[in-house]
């Protein structure tokens, strides 16, 4: 989920490390192959196109893994947690931002949300993540239920969309917006609304894992 590179340059810069962003969109490498260029830790930060299931990268390449907001999409899950094993060297870390349904979600909202966003319903679930972790070879070292606050910050900094007048707006202006853009660009500016909206009321939740690969 490296997308244009973007959190790449920020590890960089922070931490001084050298950087392999992986994300499977041409668009994205594209993007993130000027937005890297012209960044002063660029020299830093490769791209490289690729997935979860299929990591271009060498056995035991790296000291750790940054997974963010992607899990959801993933078909092959096991797949996907072999490979971060085969290029995670012994005692790495995989770090996984990720969003897990609560119970408050009911199953035709989980339905109708999970499709507009291209969602593998099953990647929804905690307590099967935490099981194909496991099964991995992965220790789940640490467990921050975030929930909803990084959300409701974004809202008091006023550094996000007010969802909620969003989401009025896209259906109300739905025939002008479905002509203008086209079916999958709106259900996705939907979704995304919709998506957000659920964390706030506490439907979806965030969580962030420290995995620890257990191979040492």
């Amino acid at each position: 989920g490296g997308r244009d590179g973007y959190h790449g340059l920020v590890m960089a810069e922070r931490f001084g490390c050298r950087v392999v962003s992986v994300d499977p969109a041409v668009a994205n490498i594209e993007q993130g192959l000027h937005t890297v260029a012209d960044h002063e830790y660029g020299n830093l930060v490769e791209l490289r196109q690729g997935s979860m299931e299929e990591i271009p990268a060498d056995d035991d390449s790296f000291d750790l893994i940054f997974s963010r907001d992607m899990i959801g999409h993933v078909a092959d899950l096991e797949r996907g947690l072999a490979e971060c094993a085969r290029v995670l060297a012994p005692g790495g870390a995989m770090v996984v931002h990720d969003v897990a349904a609560t119970d408050l979600m009911e199953p035709r909202e989980a339905e109708r949300l999970y499709a507009e966003l291209a969602t593998v319903p099953e990647r929804m679930d905690a307590t099967k993540f935490e099981e194909a972790v496991r099964n991995a070879g992965f220790i789940i070292e640490t467990l921050d239920v975030i929930g909803s606050e990084w959300y409701e910050a974004s809202q008091e900094a006023g550094t996000a969309p007010n969802y909620a007048l969003q989401i009025s707006r896209l259906r109300r202006a739905k025939p002008r917006l479905l002509e203008e853009l086209g079916e999958i660009p709106y259900r996705v500016m939907y979704g995304n609304a919709l998506w957000a909206i659920y964390l706030l009321i506490g439907k979806l939740e965030t969580r962030l894992y420290v995995l620890r690969n257990d191979s040492a």
